[in-house]
């Protein structure tokens, strides 16, 4: 589509408003025509409208380069994302990481990741029983810091959570402890609910899901599946 400008006024009353016309090419025509079938809208303006509300659902804008990245914003996302982590890793341990459930498993972990419910419940369906342990290493120092400073400041104290040697499998003599999904849901909850300003939440969902397919290592397979789904939403 190309841009042609209407005359220029105000919204006052006895004016012209500014507004922008579109002139459709022939492809356009025939994606527009295959959308009016599918959608049942009838004019063109409407179909514009659900266009425009589509991608702003689907695909929100990437963050603005400036100033709009702080101190808070990266160690909520730093923290949520390691525990994040946890949960997905024990969630995903049985799985084999080309079959079509992790896939599956993947492509709704991004679809749903600005909504804590929805990622809660899809971990639910593969998590055991008794919740998930999260360990200290070498490598991943960075992260584990940034959770425990996510799990303090929501009041969850890590000395209950405290796992004996007797109760560890692995990495024995190193810091282990117990969460449950109700944790990951009210920390998760918190951050989305605290960032709902104008902008916020786009900026914070699109960092989110970087983050985590970063996280997940995610291949050119599973983010053409990831797009084939918001299609059918």
């Amino acid at each position: 589509m190309t841009e042609q400008a209407a005359p220029k006024g105000n919204s006052r009353k006895g004016q012209v408003p500014t507004q922008l016309n579109m002139r459709v090419f022939e492809d356009d025509r025939q994606r527009l025509e295959q959308l009016q079938a599918v959608t049942g809208l009838v004019s063109l303006s409407e179909i514009l409208r659900y266009c425009l509300k589509f991608t702003a659902d689907h695909h929100p804008l990437s963050p603005s380069p400036a100033g709009d990245i702080t101190p808070a914003l990266i160690h909520d996302i730093a923290g949520l994302t390691a525990i994040l982590k946890a949960f997905v890793t024990a969630a995903t341990s049985h799985m084999d990481k080309g079959s079509q459930q992790y896939r599956f498993f993947v492509t709704g972990l991004l679809l749903h990741i600005g909504d804590p419910l929805e990622v809660c419940a899809l971990l639910a369906e593969h998590l055991p029983d008794r919740g998930i342990v999260l360990r200290y290493s070498y490598i991943t120092h960075l992260q584990y810091e940034f959770a425990v400073v996510c799990l303090k400041q929501h009041g969850i104290s890590l000395n209950v959570r405290f796992l004996e040697e007797a109760e560890q499998k692995i990495d024995l003599g190193r810091k282990a402890f117990r969460f449950y999904l109700d944790d990951l849901f009210e920390i998760y909850a918190d951050q989305v609910n605290r960032y709902r300003g104008p902008g916020e939440y786009a900026d914070f969902v699109t960092r989110l899901r970087r983050y985590a397919t970063s996280m997940l290592h995610t291949s050119s397979v599973v983010g053409r599946e990831l797009e084939e789904g918001q299609g059918d939403a």
